[in-house]
């Protein structure tokens, strides 16, 4: 099992370019989001990667959503 550490959130509706901006930093450092959770975000230690993060919220379903996934794709994001 690896390393692991957790940092809190200011939260996501409240702070989300400042936590992402902290979990890009973490990344270059080998730092891995493993999940989201109540307070914060739980890290592994992995690979360090420039990662840039961001979040949509849509409640998309069937072909809507295999369009929008497909776009990501053929950009290149994971």
């Amino acid at each position: 099992m690896g390393e692991t550490k957790y940092i809190t959130s200011m939260g996501i509706a409240f702070a989300e370019e400042s936590d992402f901006k902290v979990l890009s930093e973490y990344a270059k450092k080998g730092w891995v989001v493993k999940r989201f959770k109540a307070m914060g975000y739980e890290l592994e230690k992995g690979t360090a990667e420039d990662v840039i993060f961001s979040i949509d919220v849509r409640l998309l379903k069937g072909e809507e959503l295999e369009e929008y996934l497909e776009m990501f794709a053929v950009a290149g994001w994971e």
